[in-house]
C-alpha cells in the first residue's frame, strides 16, 4: 500500500508536467500567427461634424517565440458612411496613390506563452513604430490579449495626432475634422 501511495503521486506530478510542457511545445510549434479577421477603425469628433470609418482588410503577424508583431492596412480600403468623406480622405489628407498603406511593426512586452488554453484576457504593452503617410513615429500602448478556442484575439486603441503624421487641416475646416483621432485595432490570430 505504501508503494502504491509513493507511485502515484509521482505518476500525477508526471502526468501533469507532461501536459503543461505539452502544452507549450504544441504553442511553440505554431510560433507564427496570421490573423484571419480584422478590424480597424477611427473615430474623429469635431464641434460640426463626426467622421467614422472601418477597414476590415488589414494584414498582421504575431509571433509567439519572441512577441513580434505586424500589421499593414491598405488606406483605401477604409469605408466612410458618406462617399464624399472617403474621396477627400483618400485624395486630400492621406494623399492613398502616394501612400497606398499604414504599418505597424513592434513587439510585446509580454510573451503569449503564458497563456492557457481556455478564455483568459492578458493585459500587456505593444511598443513599435507607426508608420502613416510616410512618416514613422514611436508607438506604446496597452493591448488585451484574448485566447479563445485555438485563437488569439488582440485589441488596442490608441489616439493620432494628425499633425505628427504630417495630414494637415485646411482652416475653414478645423471645425469639421478634431486634431486627434481615436483608433481601434481587433484582430484574431
Amino acid at each position: 500500500m505504501s508503494t502504491i501511495g509513493h507511485i502515484l503521486p509521482s505518476n500525477i506530478a508526471s502526468l501533469i508536467l507532461s501536459f503543461l510542457l505539452g502544452g507549450i511545445s504544441s504553442l511553440n510549434a505554431q510560433p507564427s500567427f496570421s490573423a484571419d479577421s480584422a478590424k480597424i477603425s477611427f473615430y474623429s469628433y469635431a464641434p460640426i461634424e463626426e467622421i467614422t470609418a472601418t477597414s476590415h482588410k488589414a494584414e498582421s503577424t504575431l509571433n509567439l517565440n519572441d512577441g513580434t508583431v505586424s500589421a499593414r492596412v491598405s488606406i483605401t480600403s477604409f469605408i466612410f458612411k458618406k462617399q464624399l468623406m472617403q474621396k477627400h480622405f483618400n485624395e486630400q489628407y492621406m494623399e492613398s496613390e502616394r501612400f497606398p498603406h499604414a504599418s505597424f511593426d513592434g513587439k510585446l512586452r509580454d510573451e503569449l506563452i503564458h497563456l492557457p488554453d481556455y478564455p483568459q484576457v492578458l493585459k500587456t504593452r505593444v511598443q513599435g513604430e507607426l508608420t502613416i503617410k510616410g512618416v514613422t513615429q514611436k508607438l506604446d500602448e496597452e493591448v488585451t490579449l484574448t485566447r479563445k478556442d485555438g485563437s488569439v484575439i488582440a485589441i488596442c486603441s490608441f489616439k493620432v495626432k494628425l499633425s505628427d503624421y504630417n495630414i494637415k487641416i485646411p482652416r475653414m475646416l478645423i471645425k469639421n475634422i478634431a486634431e486627434e483621432v481615436d483608433v481601434r485595432l481587433e484582430f484574431s490570430y
